[in-house]
C-alpha cells in the first residue's frame, strides 16, 4: 500500500474508533442514568416535548421514554392538570432566562398512562442555549411526591376539622404557651362567656382571667400538670371581664403548637351545678338537722339479691333507736339485727323479703332488746324501691312506741279490771237480792223452828229433827252471810284496832281450823300503824285464807300470816297492776300448797268459782275476803305459781287514830224482858207474826204493822207511847228511815232499830252504819233479837 493510500485510511479509522467510543460512553451513561432512582430528562422549552428521558419515568408515569419522547408540543400539555399548566409556563419561562448555574423548582400534576393524576416535584436547571444565548433545553430531575401531596392534604383536611371543631365547640377552648402563660388560640365559645373580644384574650395571659387570691393555687397547677405527659382535670375560680367569678372544670392537653411547648384548655362552666350542690348541701344539712329532731330514726336501707344488708344513710337517732352508731351499719347491718328480740327476728326478716318482692310498704312493731335500755318497743314505716341489680331500698323511719305500748297494755289490763269489776258487780246484785230474799225466808224457818223447840221434849225425836233443821237454816244463813260479804251488802261497825292485836287474838282458833300437821307461824310487824274495820272481818279475812291455805296443802305444810306498814307512791303503783298510792298496812297469808297457773288465780275471787271436788267448797271464801278489802277501801295482791304455794297480800287502809278499848257485854237474859211499847213493821207477813210472837214472849207490848201506811196509822191512833219502832229498811210505799222520821215528829223520843236481809245507802253509806244506828241482820233468832232491843233501850237511857 502507497504512503498516501496509508495516510488516508487513517483518520477514518480514527473517526471509527472515536465514534465507537462515544458510543460507549453514551451506552455507559444511559445505563447510569436509567438505574437512577428518580426520573431524568432533557426537555425541549421551544418543541415543547422530552428530547431525553430515563427508565424511572415509566414507573412514575407509565410511559416508556420512546413513548414519551414521541409525545409532541400538541400532546404534551395535554398530561398536565389544567390547574398546573400555568404555574408550569410560568416554569419554564424562568427558566429560559435565568444562568445556568441557578436550580428552579415546581410542583404539578400529570395523568399518567392509567388516566391517574400524580404529584411530581422537578428541579430544572439550563442545558443547552441558541446562538442568541436563550436558553431552548433544561435538564431536570423529577420526584413523585403523590403520597406526600395526600399525606399534607389529609392533614390539612384534619387541621381543618380540628380548627373547625375548636372554633364550633360549645365549651370554651384555648391554647397557651406553657412557659410564657400567653394566649395563642381561643374559640367564640370562650370569646362568648368570658366576655374578652379574641384581640384581647390575644394580648393577655391566663392569669387575666384567675382572682388573684387564687393564682398560687394556679401556679401549683401548672406545676403539677407540667409533670404529667397526660391529661391533666381539675377545678378553678375564674372572673369574667364584668368581674363575675365563675366554678369551672379544666382538662388540660399537652400539644405541640407551632414549635412551642403549649396546653390546650377545655373549661366546663359549673357555676350552675356547684350552686345545685351548695342548695344540696344546704338542704341536705337542714333535712339532717330536721332528722335529728324527729323522734326516733329517719333511714334508708339496702336488701341485695346476695343477702347483704346495710344502711346508706341513717340519722343520729339512731344511736337510741339501737344503740349502735351510724357508721357501725353503713356497710353491715348486722349490729341492728343483733338488737331484735329473739321471738320476733323470724317475723322481722320474712316481712322484710315479702317487702322486697312485692314493693309494697312495710310496717311493722316489733321488740328489740338494747345494752343500756332493755326491752323497747318500734314501730316501722318504710317505703321500697327496686334497684338496678335487683335488691331492694326502703327510705323509712322507725321510732318508739314503748310508752304507747306500755299504755296500751295499761289500758287492756284497766279494761280487764273494768270488766272484772263490772262482772263481780253483777254477780254482787245478784248474791244481794238472793240474800235479801232468803234471809226472810230463813228468818221464817229459824224463828218457828226455835218456837218449835221450846214446845218439845228434848229427849223426844222430834227435837233432834227440830235441831237438824235449825242447824241447816243456820249453814243456809252462813251461806248468805258470805254472799252479803263479798257483795259488800253486809252490815259492818267499823272501829279502829290494833291489827297485830287482833290476829294474835284469832291464831290459837286458826291453829285448831288448819290441823296439827300444818305449821302456822306468826311474824307481826314490830311497828305497825291502825286500821278502821269491823273486827269480825278480819276474823272472816283469816279463816277463810287459812281454810284455802289448808285445802291448798297436801299432807304437811306451813302457814305464814304476817303483817307490816307500806307505803306507795305513783310511780311504783304504775308499774304494779292494781295497786293504789297511799299508805297502807299489809295483811298477808302465805302456804307452801300446790299453788295455782295464771288462768286460776284470774278467778279466784269469783263467787262459787273452786278448785275443790263436789262437796268439798262453795267457792265464797276467797269472794268473801275480796267482798270484805273492797268494802274498806283496800285492795289484795294475790301471787302464785304451780308448786310453789301461794301469797295473798292484802292491803289496809292505814288509820291515824287509837285503838278503841274492847266493846262492853251485851245485856244478860234476866234484862232481855220488857214492858215497853214496840211497834213492829215487816212487809213479809210470815216474818212480821213470828216477830210480833217472839216479842210478846219477852214481856212487850207490840203494834204490828205490814206497811209504812198502817203503822203511822197505828200510832196515831195509839193512845199511850210508843217507845221503839222496830222496821224493815226496803219496804213498799215507804223505806224504813223515812217511816222512823216521820214518826220522829209524834214521839221525839223514839228509839229505831233497822232489820234487813241486806243494807242499803238509806241507813248506811256502803254498807258501814253510823254511830247511834241500831241494826239486825236477818235472819235472826228469838234471843238475838231480845238482846237488840234491850240494847236499844239501854243505849237511850
Amino acid at each position: 500500500m502507497s504512503e498516501k493510500a496509508a495516510r488516508s485510511d487513517k483518520p477514518d479509522e480514527m473517526r471509527e474508533q472515536a465514534h465507537g467510543t462515544l458510543k460507549h460512553t453514551q451506552h455507559l451513561v444511559g445505563r447510569i442514568l436509567d438505574s437512577a432512582p428518580i426520573v431524568l430528562y432533557i426537555y425541549d422549552l421551544v418543541e415543547r416535548h422530552y428530547v431525553y428521558s430515563n427508565r424511572e419515568i415509566a414507573s412514575v408515569l407509565g410511559y416508556t421514554p420512546k413513548q414519551i419522547g414521541a409525545l409532541g408540543s400538541a400532546l404534551f400539555p395535554t398530561l398536565l392538570h389544567p390547574d398546573d399548566a400555568p404555574l408550569v409556563e410560568q416554569h419554564h419561562a424562568r427558566l429560559a432566562v435565568v444562568g445556568d448555574d441557578e436550580v428552579l423548582e415546581c410542583e404539578y400534576r400529570m395523568k399518567d398512562a392509567k388516566g391517574q393524576w400524580r404529584w411530581l416535584k422537578s428541579r430544572d436547571v439550563p442545558f443547552a442555549r441558541d446562538r442568541q444565548g436563550h436558553c431552548h433545553q433544561i435538564l431536570g430531575s423529577a420526584e413523585d411526591i403523590t403520597d406526600r401531596k395526600g399525606t399534607e392534604q389529609r392533614l390539612r383536611e384534619s387541621e381543618a376539622r380540628y380548627r373547625d371543631m375548636f372554633e364550633a365547640n360549645p365549651h370554651p377552648m384555648w391554647v397557651f404557651d406553657a412557659e410564657t402563660l400567653r394566649f395563642l388560640a381561643v374559640n367564640d365559645a370562650a370569646v362568648a362567656l368570658y366576655g374578652y373580644s379574641r384581640d384581647e384574650f390575644l394580648s393577655s395571659t391566663i392569669e387575666a382571667i384567675r382572682p388573684a387570691e387564687d393564682l398560687s393555687h394556679m401556679h401549683e397547677a401548672l406545676d403539677r400538670a407540667r409533670g404529667n405527659p397526660g391529661v391533666d382535670q381539675t377545678w378553678a375560680r375564674h372572673r369574667k371581664r364584668d368581674g363575675t367569678l365563675i366554678n369551672v372544670e379544666i382538662a388540660s392537653h399537652p400539644l405541640e403548637f407551632g414549635g412551642r411547648r403549649t396546653r390546650l384548655i377545655l373549661v366546663h362552666d359549673i357555676t350552675r351545678r356547684v350552686q345545685a350542690e351548695a342548695e344540696r348541701q344546704h338542704s341536705y344539712n337542714l333535712l339532717a338537722k330536721l332528722a335529728a329532731q324527729v323522734p326516733g330514726v329517719i333511714y334508708q336501707y339496702r336488701l341485695c339479691l346476695d343477702g347483704r344488708s346495710f344502711f346508706p344513710y341513717s340519722s343520729p337517732g339512731m344511736e337510741d333507736i339501737y344503740e349502735v352508731s351510724p357508721e357501725d351499719v353503713r356497710e353491715d347491718a348486722t349490729p341492728v339485727f343483733g338488737r331484735l328480740h329473739p321471738d320476733d327476728y323470724d317475723y322481722i326478716v320474712a316481712s322484710i323479703q315479702e317487702s322486697a318482692r312485692t314493693l309494697q310498704p312495710y310496717h311493722s312493731e316489733f321488740r328489740v332488746v338494747l345494752p343500756r335500755q332493755g326491752l323497747r318497743w318500734r314501730l316501722c314505716h318504710a317505703i321500697p324501691e327496686r334497684m338496678e341489680d335487683g335488691g331492694a331500698l326502703w327510705h323509712g323511719i322507725i321510732s318508739d312506741i314503748t310508752d304507747r305500748k306500755r299504755a296500751e297494755a295499761e289500758k287492756a289490763a284497766l279494761q280487764d279490771q273494768l270488766a272484772q269489776a263490772q262482772k263481780m258487780e253483777s254477780v254482787g246484785r245478784l248474791a244481794g237480792g238472793v240474800a235479801h230474799d232468803s234471809n226472810n225466808m230463813l228468818a221464817v224457818i229459824m224463828g218457828h223452828t226455835e218456837l218449835a223447840l221450846e214446845q218439845v221434849d228434848p229427849n223426844q225425836p222430834l227435837y233432834a229433827n227440830l235441831e237438824e233443821i235449825r242447824a241447816a237454816a243456820e249453814r243456809s244463813a252462813a251461806l248468805t252471810r258470805q254472799l252479803l260479804a263479798f257483795a259488800r251488802k253486809q252490815t259492818i261497825a267499823p272501829r279502829v284496832l290494833d291489827l297485830n292485836e287482833t290476829v294474835s287474838g284469832m291464831l290459837k282458833m286458826l291453829r285448831r281450823l288448819i290441823g296439827e300437821n300444818i305449821d302456822l307461824t306468826w311474824k307481826p310487824a314490830s311497828t305497825l300503824g291502825h286500821v278502821k274495820m269491823d273486827p269480825s272481818q278480819i276474823d272472816q279475812i283469816l279463816a277463810n285464807l287459812s281454810v284455802n291455805a289448808r285445802d291448798a296443802i297436801s299432807g304437811v305444810g306451813k302457814v305464814t300470816i304476817e303483817t307490816a306498814d307500806e307505803e306507795f307512791d305513783d310511780a311504783y303503783c304504775a308499774s304494779h297492776q292494781g295497786f293504789v298510792p297511799g299508805a297502807y298496812l299489809m295483811l298477808a297469808v302465805s302456804d307452801t300448797g300446790r299453788g295455782m297457773d295464771r288462768e286460776t288465780l284470774a278467778h279466784v275471787f269469783e263467787p262459787f268459782f273452786t278448785t275443790k271436788g263436789v262437796g268439798e267448797g262453795t267457792g265464797l271464801g276467797l269472794a268473801t275476803v275480796y267482798g270484805i278489802v273492797k268494802q274498806n277501801n283496800g285492795f289484795i295482791d294475790a301471787r302464785s305459781e304451780p308448786g310453789l304455794g301461794t301469797t295473798f297480800a292484802i292491803y289496809l287502809p292505814r288509820h291515824a287514830g287509837k285503838a278503841a278499848t274492847a266493846a262492853t257485854e251485851g245485856p244478860t237474859e234476866a234484862e232481855m224482858g220488857g214492858r215497853e211499847t214496840i211497834l213492829l213493821v215487816e212487809d213479809e207477813p210470815a216474818l212480821l207474826k213470828l216477830g210480833k210472837t217472839m216479842l210478846e214472849r219477852w214481856g212487850y207490848t207490840v203494834l204490828a204493822a205490814t206497811t209504812p201506811t198502817e203503822a203511822i196509822r197505828l200510832a196515831e191512833q195509839h193512845a199511850g207511847s210508843i217507845h221503839l219502832l222496830v222496821t224493815d229498811v226496803v219496804m213498799p210505799e215507804m223505806n224504813g228511815r223515812d217511816l222512823a222520821e216521820h214518826l220522829l215528829t209524834r214521839y221525839p223520843t223514839l228509839t229505831r232499830l233497822f232489820t234487813s236481809g241486806y243494807t242499803a245507802d238509806i241507813i248506811a253509806r256502803h254498807g258501814v252504819l253510823d254511830e247511834g244506828v241500831h241494826f239486825i241482820q236477818k235472819p235472826f233468832s228469838a234471843g238475838a233479837l231480845a238482846a237488840k232491843v234491850r240494847e236499844a233501850f239501854k243505849a237511850r237511857t
